[in-house]
């Protein structure tokens, strides 16, 4: 069985969204060590996200970039967009692998500047348009909270213009800081965007149904339909070299431990999967896209 690994390359990061959830003091695993621990697993990798954190901190990021490309692993790279020239000049060296990268935009200008700091929209927007007249594989996603929820509609617009994809996930958290009926809201003004946009039927099916089972954990409680896949496909890696199953999970040790090698860590990763439930967009898209999954929806 391949996993779907997200590394934290760095928890260092040039903004301070307030809903972050990751340290931002943390040692971090040196390149021979990142090396080290793909050139070990690669057979047992699918795809990997790059995230922190702003990657694009991390003074060697480009060689983490280089070390997928030369073994042809997939990558999605999550970035904020500050940096996006030297993220731009790495990625176009790259011919042989698979790979994507994920910009954040919480809003509108003044919204987005408010919420991650004064010039980050406008450094987002470049490289959004640069990316617009490029083949490079992207989407935009919004974070969405009491902050910003008046901001949405100005985010779904900017992708129709800049023909930039959009996806939206909910900030995690207990309480909830938004009602059940502004969250439905949120959800059909996306499934009326993504059908302007040209999403496939099963896209807009499943990332619908995404949101609204995050909204029915926060506000209910209410488990999902299907089992969760961390620890039998997801992997978290964070800086230090901590692994575990996922972002919710306390790590089970640091892969140092097991000199790099991923497969003695996942034997003793134990997770009751059919109990375990949250608000983690990914790992419930993930799990969605599981074959007990897929069939948990149709039914």
């Amino acid at each position: 069985m391949k996993h779907s690994i997200t590394l934290f390359v760095t928890q260092k990061c040039n903004l301070r969204c307030p809903y972050c959830f990751v340290d931002k003091e943390s040692e971090e695993l040196q390149i021979w060590e990142i090396d080290k621990l793909f050139v070990t697993n690669r057979s047992h990798i699918n795809h990997v996200t790059l995230t922190g954190g702003e990657p694009m901190m991390r003074h060697d990021i480009g060689l983490v970039i280089g070390v997928l490309k030369f073994l042809r692993i997939p990558f999605t790279l999550c970035t904020n967009g500050y940096k996006w020239e030297n993220l731009v000049e790495y990625l176009q060296r790259i011919s042989t692998t698979e790979y994507a990268i994920q910009v954040s935009i919480d809003g509108n200008p003044d919204t987005h500047d408010r919420l991650r700091g004064t010039g980050s929209y406008e450094r987002a927007h470049s490289l959004l348009q640069h990316i617009g007249k490029s083949s490079i594989p992207s989407n935009i996603v919004i974070t969405v909270s009491n902050t910003n929820i008046g901001s949405v509609k100005d985010v779904l617009d900017l992708s129709l213009r800049v023909k930039v994809p959009c996806s939206i996930n909910f900030v995690r958290g207990k309480p909830p800081d938004i009602n059940p009926g502004q969250m439905s809201d949120v959800i059909n003004a996306w499934v009326r965007y993504a059908k302007l946009f040209g999403f496939s039927r099963q896209a807009i099916m499943m990332h619908a149904q995404r949101m609204k089972i995050v909204r029915d954990y926060l506000h209910h409680r209410k488990t999902w339909p299907f089992p969760c896949i961390a620890n039998g496909q997801l992997t978290t890696l964070w800086a230090n070299g901590d692994i575990g199953p996922c972002e919710k999970l306390p790590p089970i040790g640091n892969i140092r431990r097991w000199n790099y090698n991923l497969k003695p860590a996942w034997r003793e990763m134990q997770v009751n999967r059919d109990g375990c439930y949250c608000d983690f967009d990914c790992e419930i898209l993930h799990s969605m896209k599981s074959v007990r999954g897929f069939w948990s929806l149709i039914r």
